[in-house]
């Protein structure tokens, strides 16, 4: 019966230590589990939520024209300017989302070119269009004193319009310099032009007023002056020739009648052998 006894008692000794051991089992499934479901891929669905996919490729326009007009406003608003680098700009615009609305490095830095030498040609236009408006009120202004003439230096004429509006327009002395000379060449050549003109009108009507005169192909300059001076004297369009002008003329007329009077004995002589 001793032995029956204890073999009850032994007999749940193995039982208990069985159960431990499920036990023991139990807590190190649940710790495969919670590792298995930390490495385990999220999901898709919890994906699509929180994962948002980086892009470095600016926006996207429907047309090159629009990406280019959203490159150039990124130029402008940016301050960028002619003198600029491709890589100082790069660095200034880095940041800028529409910088990089032209997807193509390559033509975008041809943009940029393009950018800088059309801002050269635009701030030389503009240029131009001030420098003629200058010249145009410059001009109007010297006109109004008709004491700057032709032969007028710049000292002089000066303190005359330095207290004009026009005048105070720009500071640049160069400019003033520049304008005034540029009105007095234009006065000059204009007066030059008059001259031409005068004298030439005075030479043709000296050369019709010759046959009219009391001049001979005998007569002498010292004769031939006093004669033309008695009857030009008068008339302040033969003012604009000099002496030496008039004397020419009138030795073409001595040459002339000379001719005229050779004909006529050759003529005469032929008639007398006929």
């Amino acid at each position: 019966r001793g032995s029956f006894a204890a073999s009850p008692s032994q007999g749940q000794a193995p039982a208990q230590g069985q159960g431990q051991s499920h036990h023991r089992q139990g807590h190190r499934d649940q710790g495969r589990g919670a590792r298995e479901s930390r490495d385990a891929p999220p999901d898709s669905r919890h994906l699509s939520r929180s994962f948002v996919p980086a892009t470095d490729n600016g926006p996207e326009y429907a047309t090159k024209e629009e990406a280019m007009a959203a490159f150039v406003k990124a130029l402008k608003r940016n301050g960028v300017q002619a003198d600029w680098t491709w890589d100082h700009t790069v660095e200034i615009l880095s940041k800028d989302p529409q910088f990089k609305a032209i997807k193509n490095p390559r033509a975008r830095k041809e943009a940029f070119t393009k950018y800088c030498q059309d801002m050269v040609l635009q701030e030389r236009e503009r240029a131009q269009e001030r420098f003629a408006k200058l010249r145009a009120d410059f001009e109007t202004m010297l006109k109004r004193h008709p004491d700057i003439t032709y032969n007028t230096r710049w000292s002089t004429a000066r303190p005359i319009i330095e207290g004009e509006t026009i005048f105070r327009s720009t500071d640049d002395e160069e400019e003033r310099v520049k304008l005034f000379y540029e009105y007095t060449a234009g006065l000059k050549k204009a007066h030059e032009e008059q001259q031409r003109a005068q004298r030439k009108a005075a030479l043709d009507g000296l050369r019709d007023l010759l046959p009219k005169l009391t001049i001979t192909a005998y007569t002498t300059w010292a004769d031939g002056r006093d004669i033309i001076t008695d009857i030009t004297e008068s008339d302040p369009k033969y003012k604009a020739l000099s002496m030496s002008e008039t004397m020419t003329k009138f030795q073409d007329h001595i040459k002339s009648l000379e001719r005229s009077f050779n004909e006529k004995k050759q003529m005469e002589k032929k008639m007398r052998y006929r």
